[in-house]
């Protein structure tokens, strides 16, 4: 995590990554939840890229993968991120959940994840850009 990030604001992504990621897993494997269909087809495809865009955003951010923004933290933020979304998506398949693994959610999960990604990489250039700005101490 930079160091121009306070103490309670790293700690405060970290509970938020904690919180979100327990949340998501719950909402996931509830059995038999689905979203209505109204005029658009498949909505839930909509809502896996959000939530796992987010999930990935939150991952970053919460310093657990490394400094925003540097390769490697970006690497093993996309790397951990994909593979747990397939993991979650697999586990829908569980018998008694009464839900369906399908590639189409998966493939969503895997969007969300790169535009999770891309916001880390817009962020880290941003935050590096604003550290060589400021003035040093």
């Amino acid at each position: 995590m930079p160091p121009h990030f306070p103490p309670w604001i790293r700690r405060s992504l970290l509970v938020a990554f904690v919180l979100y990621a327990v949340a998501l897993f719950t909402a996931t494997h509830w059995p038999e939840l689905q979203l209505p269909e109204g005029d658009v087809p498949r909505p839930d495809l909509y809502v896996h890229f959000a939530v796992f865009g987010l999930w990935t955003i939150l991952l970053g951010l919460s310093g657990l993968m490394g400094d925003i923004g540097c390769r490697r933290a970006l690497l093993k933020t996309a790397l951990v991120a994909g593979i747990y979304s397939a993991i979650d998506e697999g586990l829908q398949a569980i018998p008694w959940l009464r839900r369906h693994a399908v590639l189409d959610d998966l493939a969503a999960n895997l969007g969300g994840v790169l535009l999770g990604v891309i916001a880390l990489l817009i962020v880290g250039r941003f935050l590096s850009r604003r550290d060589r700005a400021l003035p040093s101490e």
